[in-house]
């Protein structure tokens, strides 16, 4: 794994990249590979950054080697986001100032090349699984290499009952471009109760409910259940 990594997305897709192994920022969208200047604009940008990084790197190592395990893993990321609306105005926020109106020249650039792949949709894929938990069973619902970003993910109880999980599930970028998210719960097994984890995506036009293998959790069922709607989610409504 580099020591620094630096990727830019738009609207979810992941459209360039930038590995401290490497030192150049590559394309990852066909279709942007014209923009050569530009490339090495962003190779410059994130080379600059990379200085800054290891310089806060120096910073958090002798920090962490006096507070924490010095066994232990820790990531250390930053987000700079703009936002560009239907009405044509922008926002945005990150850590410090943004340069001027930078990023947003570089959202509309990248918007001009990338229309036909944002527009892409790929089926989520789900796994579910269960754990023994002090009090109960906890119950795990793996969804995964889905695009675009924007997913529900929900456990249901006796086909019509929500239950409610106290874990924060948040959506992970995968390396090819994709998504992933896991929802657990936290269940005492009743006679003859199912248990049902239901996705909600827009990668397909018509509803699809999917079977998957039952785990029998002591008297009970679980059940996955995919249900797949046509809903849009892009920020880039009018493209």
């Amino acid at each position: 794994m580099p020591e620094y990594s630096f990727r830019v997305y738009v609207d979810g897709l992941p459209v360039l990249k930038y590995k401290s192994d490497v030192r150049v920022a590559q394309f990852l969208v066909p279709s942007l590979n014209n923009l050569s200047e530009h490339l090495e604009y962003q190779t410059k940008v994130a080379q600059i950054w990379q200085i800054h990084q290891e310089r806060k790197m120096k910073f958090l190592i002798g920090f962490l080697n006096k507070t924490s395990d010095r066994a232990a893993v820790h990531v250390y990321q930053r987000k700079f986001t703009c936002e560009l609306h239907e009405n044509r105005t922008i926002g945005g926020y990150q850590e410090f100032a943004l340069n001027e109106n930078e990023c947003i020249e570089h959202m509309k650039l990248y918007l001009a090349l990338i229309t036909t792949d944002l527009k892409k949709k790929v089926k989520p894929k789900v796994k579910i699984s269960s754990s023994e938990s002090g009090s109960g069973t906890k119950l795990h619902c793996w969804v995964y290499g889905f695009y675009p970003r924007d997913v529900e993910v929900k456990w249901i109880k006796n086909g019509r009952d929500e239950i409610y999980s106290e874990e924060s599930a948040e959506i992970l970028p995968n390396p090819d471009g994709t998504y992933q998210i896991r929802v657990s719960v936290e269940v005492t097994p009743e006679e003859g109760a199912t248990y049902s984890c239901h996705v909600d995506h827009s990668s397909l036009e018509n509803p699809l409910v999917t079977f998957g293998e039952c785990l029998c959790v002591k008297s009970s069922t679980i059940q996955t259940i995919k249900r797949v709607k046509s809903t849009h989610f892009f920020k880039t409504p009018w493209l």
